[in-house]
């Protein structure tokens, strides 16, 4: 069965959800007679579960959370239910009932009552063999778990100026909390939505003329994927990913070498991208900051929630001038959520 173009439509946007670990409830599935079909669930299996090809995968406990969802949608839809004796919803009730009696003889007869029921009705065999795998292994518990880095996946498409987005899909891939605040009492280490919105903007035709071929200097970067998103796709000269917090520049370290846009340090190979620490309201100088960060004059500074939007927090004039006596012309300054004391 070959799938139409609205189905593959709906596919790629439940999978872009998927990978950037949106809440179940905010999950957009597709139709659950559409679900229960054997292609839509190949597809789904090759492009979210399977473990050969998907390499940077969710948290273990999320996959699970969303196979089990997918389960019971299409075990929802089949044609007739009276056949089968033992609803997946009971199953559930028999999963949690016997764990509090025998954890481990609960979880394996759940796997094999559930292959029993669902393998040969509406259930794919590899989706129930991912299912049973996830089940037998010892899932992190959810507060343990929101802690713990995973993956993440954001995807983008070239926009065109008050235009619909290209199809072409366009990912950066990060390592990152799931956590407000991390256990190390920093919020740098999970992306925040300022930043998904200025990443649209600068996807937009008019925001890559802002970056392409220019230096760039990111402020409060935390995960990088801002700075991450100009070097890889928007064709920017020369990235520099700060950040005020030792640990935060590490993870975008990591995150540069996910994205396979690690280059020798000191190179000044265009379109290259490296992090630094970077301390706000010390003085800094054109001079020294070109020999340690490898660039010249900048044109462009990028900030997304990079300071809580009180008075006292905000960018002063005398920390702007710090970061603007380092060009020598004037500079593009992309901020998201300005308030009445930021810069616009």
């Amino acid at each position: 069965m070959e799938l139409t173009h609205t189905t593959q439509g709906n596919l790629r946007v439940l999978r872009r959800q998927y990978f950037q670990v949106v809440n179940l409830e905010g999950l957009k599935w597709p139709d659950a007679n559409i679900l229960k079909t054997s292609a839509v669930q190949t597809w789904i299996y090759e492009n979210l579960f399977d473990l050969d090809t998907v390499k940077s995968r969710p948290p273990e406990r999320y996959q699970f959370r969303v196979l089990k969802k997918l389960v019971s949608i299409i075990e929802g839809a089949i044609d007739d239910p009276e056949e089968d004796v033992c609803r997946f919803s009971f199953l559930l009730l028999f999963y949690s009932t016997f764990t509090a009696i025998d954890r481990h003889f609960s979880k394996y007869m759940y796997i094999l009552i559930l292959y029993f029921i669902l393998c040969g009705q509406e259930i794919s065999n590899d989706l129930m063999s991912i299912l049973s795998s996830l089940l037998s292994s010892n899932l992190s518990s959810e507060s343990v778990s929101a802690q713990q880095k995973a993956f993440v996946t954001y995807t983008y498409s070239t926009r065109p100026i008050d235009g619909p987005a290209s199809s072409n899909e366009l990912p950066v891939t990060l390592l990152e909390s799931r956590a407000v605040i991390s256990s190390s009492g920093t919020t740098g280490l999970r992306t925040w939505e300022a930043a998904l919105h200025l990443g649209n903007f600068l996807m937009s035709e008019s925001g890559n003329e802002i970056i392409r071929g220019k230096n760039v200097l990111e402020l409060g970067a935390g995960t990088g994927l801002l700075s991450i998103l100009c070097a890889k796709y928007l064709e920017a000269g020369r990235v520099i990913a700060t950040d005020g917090d030792e640990a935060v520049v590490d993870a975008i370290k990591t995150n540069i070498f996910i994205n396979e846009l690690d280059i020798p340090e000191g190179s000044s190979t265009r379109g290259s991208i490296e992090s630094a620490a970077l301390k706000w309201g010390w003085p800094l100088q054109a001079t020294a900051f070109e020999e340690d960060y490898g660039v010249g004059a900048l044109d462009v500074v990028l900030g997304a929630d990079v300071v809580s939007l009180t008075p006292q927090t905000c960018i002063q004039p005398q920390a702007q001038g710090s970061f603007f006596r380092l060009t020598t012309t004037p500079v593009s300054r992309c901020w998201y959520r300005p308030c009445g004391n930021c810069l616009t």
